[in-house]
Protein backbone atom coordinates (compact mmCIF):
# COMPACT_ATOMS: atom_id res chain seq x y z
CA UNK A 1 0.00 0.00 0.00
CA UNK A 2 1.01 3.46 -0.90
CA UNK A 3 0.63 7.17 0.70
CA UNK A 4 -2.43 7.86 -1.85
CA UNK A 5 -4.04 4.15 -1.83
CA UNK A 6 -3.83 5.04 2.55
CA UNK A 7 -5.21 8.66 1.81
CA UNK A 8 -8.60 7.16 -0.27
CA UNK A 9 -9.63 5.02 2.47
CA UNK A 10 -9.21 7.78 5.22
CA UNK A 11 -11.09 10.11 2.74
CA UNK A 12 -14.19 7.55 2.16
CA UNK A 13 -13.99 6.83 5.80
CA UNK A 14 -14.69 10.01 6.78
CA UNK A 15 -17.55 10.39 4.16
CA UNK A 16 -19.06 7.73 6.23
CA UNK A 17 -22.50 9.05 8.68
CA UNK A 18 -21.19 7.15 11.47
CA UNK A 19 -17.58 8.96 11.41
CA UNK A 20 -17.51 10.57 14.92
CA UNK A 21 -14.62 12.57 14.39
CA UNK A 22 -15.26 16.11 15.82
CA UNK A 23 -12.46 17.40 14.50
CA UNK A 24 -11.32 16.55 11.15
CA UNK A 25 -8.70 19.10 10.69
CA UNK A 26 -6.88 18.78 13.76
CA UNK A 27 -6.76 14.49 13.00
CA UNK A 28 -6.06 15.32 9.06
CA UNK A 29 -3.14 17.22 10.64
CA UNK A 30 -1.80 14.74 13.35
CA UNK A 31 -2.22 11.88 10.51
CA UNK A 32 -0.59 14.01 8.15
CA UNK A 33 2.63 14.87 10.42
CA UNK A 34 3.10 10.72 11.58
CA UNK A 35 2.68 9.82 8.09
CA UNK A 36 5.70 12.24 7.01
CA UNK A 37 7.78 11.89 10.18
CA UNK A 38 7.02 7.48 9.61
CA UNK A 39 8.05 7.93 6.24
CA UNK A 40 11.10 10.40 6.93
CA UNK A 41 12.63 8.01 9.38
CA UNK A 42 12.19 4.54 7.57
CA UNK A 43 14.00 6.13 5.23
CA UNK A 44 17.38 7.04 7.26
CA UNK A 45 16.85 3.10 8.37
CA UNK A 46 16.62 1.91 5.22
CA UNK A 47 19.72 3.86 3.75
CA UNK A 48 21.18 2.25 7.17
CA UNK A 49 20.67 -0.89 5.68
CA UNK A 50 17.04 -1.97 7.63
CA UNK A 51 14.84 -3.91 5.66
CA UNK A 52 12.18 -1.17 5.97
CA UNK A 53 9.86 0.40 3.30
CA UNK A 54 9.56 3.86 3.71
CA UNK A 55 6.09 4.32 1.08
CA UNK A 56 4.74 1.57 3.49
CA UNK A 57 5.73 3.53 6.69
CA UNK A 58 4.34 6.84 5.32
CA UNK A 59 1.05 5.16 3.85
CA UNK A 60 0.60 3.19 7.78
CA UNK A 61 1.32 6.45 9.52
CA UNK A 62 -1.48 8.18 7.38
CA UNK A 63 -3.88 5.30 8.42
CA UNK A 64 -2.30 4.83 12.19
CA UNK A 65 -5.54 6.77 14.00
CA UNK A 66 -8.24 5.30 11.36
CA UNK A 67 -10.21 3.67 14.32
CA UNK A 68 -10.49 7.06 15.99
CA UNK A 69 -12.82 7.73 13.45
CA UNK A 70 -15.35 5.10 15.12
CA UNK A 71 -14.03 4.18 18.42
CA UNK A 72 -16.69 5.56 20.23
CA UNK A 73 -16.83 3.50 22.98
CA UNK A 74 -14.89 5.48 25.47
CA UNK A 75 -15.02 2.35 28.12
CA UNK A 76 -12.53 2.69 31.24
CA UNK A 77 -11.22 5.85 29.71
CA UNK A 78 -9.97 4.63 26.36
CA UNK A 79 -10.99 4.85 22.67
CA UNK A 80 -9.09 1.25 21.58
CA UNK A 81 -9.07 3.05 18.27
CA UNK A 82 -5.77 0.49 17.40
CA UNK A 83 -8.35 -2.61 18.03
CA UNK A 84 -11.17 -0.81 15.77
CA UNK A 85 -8.52 0.79 13.18
CA UNK A 86 -6.66 -2.89 13.42
CA UNK A 87 -9.85 -4.88 12.53
CA UNK A 88 -11.29 -2.64 9.86
CA UNK A 89 -7.95 -2.48 8.10
CA UNK A 90 -8.32 -6.60 8.50
CA UNK A 91 -11.77 -6.77 6.69
CA UNK A 92 -10.65 -4.74 3.99
CA UNK A 93 -8.03 -7.09 3.20
CA UNK A 94 -4.70 -5.36 4.07
CA UNK A 95 -3.78 -7.54 6.73
CA UNK A 96 0.21 -6.56 7.26
CA UNK A 97 -1.08 -2.59 7.92
CA UNK A 98 -3.54 -3.79 10.03
CA UNK A 99 -1.15 -5.67 11.78
CA UNK A 100 1.30 -3.12 12.53
CA UNK A 101 -1.66 -0.27 13.02
CA UNK A 102 -2.75 -2.38 15.98
CA UNK A 103 0.12 -2.76 17.66
CA UNK A 104 0.47 0.84 17.80
CA UNK A 105 -0.39 3.14 20.75
CA UNK A 106 -1.20 1.69 24.54
CA UNK A 107 -2.74 -0.87 22.92
CA UNK A 108 -1.48 -3.56 25.37
CA UNK A 109 -1.58 -1.42 28.12
CA UNK A 110 -5.58 -1.14 27.44
CA UNK A 111 -6.01 -4.57 27.08
CA UNK A 112 -5.63 -4.99 31.05
CA UNK A 113 -8.88 -2.63 31.44
CA UNK A 114 -10.52 -5.09 29.50
CA UNK A 115 -13.84 -7.03 31.01
CA UNK A 116 -15.08 -10.75 29.71
CA UNK A 117 -17.55 -8.44 29.00
CA UNK A 118 -16.05 -6.26 27.15
CA UNK A 119 -14.63 -9.10 24.89
CA UNK A 120 -17.94 -10.99 24.40
CA UNK A 121 -16.57 -14.23 25.49
CA UNK A 122 -13.81 -13.71 22.63
CA UNK A 123 -10.39 -14.39 23.72
CA UNK A 124 -7.30 -11.91 23.13
CA UNK A 125 -3.68 -12.64 23.44
CA UNK A 126 -1.43 -9.36 24.31
CA UNK A 127 1.19 -10.68 22.60
CA UNK A 128 -1.00 -9.74 19.36
CA UNK A 129 -0.86 -6.14 20.84
CA UNK A 130 2.95 -5.52 21.57
CA UNK A 131 4.72 -3.76 19.07
CA UNK A 132 6.85 -6.79 17.64
CA UNK A 133 8.62 -5.59 14.52
CA UNK A 134 10.93 -2.82 13.65
CA UNK A 135 7.65 -1.32 11.30
CA UNK A 136 5.28 -1.26 14.46
CA UNK A 137 7.81 0.19 16.91
CA UNK A 138 8.77 3.00 14.81
CA UNK A 139 4.74 4.04 14.25
CA UNK A 140 4.46 4.09 17.97
CA UNK A 141 7.31 6.15 18.94
CA UNK A 142 6.93 8.35 15.81
CA UNK A 143 3.24 8.92 17.12
CA UNK A 144 4.42 9.55 20.64
CA UNK A 145 6.92 12.54 19.52
CA UNK A 146 4.77 13.86 17.41
CA UNK A 147 2.10 14.45 19.88
CA UNK A 148 4.38 15.46 22.20
CA UNK A 149 5.89 18.08 19.68
CA UNK A 150 2.62 19.63 19.46
CA UNK A 151 2.15 19.75 22.98
CA UNK A 152 6.10 20.41 23.40
CA UNK A 153 6.59 18.13 25.99
CA UNK A 154 9.94 16.43 25.84
CA UNK A 155 10.32 12.34 25.36
CA UNK A 156 12.57 10.38 27.54
CA UNK A 157 13.38 7.76 25.38
CA UNK A 158 14.56 5.37 28.44
CA UNK A 159 10.65 5.11 29.01
CA UNK A 160 9.92 3.28 26.02
CA UNK A 161 13.55 0.76 26.32
CA UNK A 162 11.12 -1.95 27.72
CA UNK A 163 10.13 -2.57 24.14
CA UNK A 164 13.31 -2.65 22.77
CA UNK A 165 13.36 -6.82 23.58
CA UNK A 166 10.84 -7.41 20.83
CA UNK A 167 12.80 -6.01 18.35
CA UNK A 168 15.68 -8.26 18.91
Amino acid sequence: MNKKEAKKIVEELMQLKSCILTDPSRYLGHIEKVSRMAGNYAFELFCLGYKIDPSEMEAVGYLHDIGKCFAASYRHGCDFHEFVGGRMLELMGHQREADIIRRHGQAYEKLRLLTDEDLEGGVVNPKDYIPNSLESMLLWLVDINSLNIEKRQIINPRRYEKWAIFLN
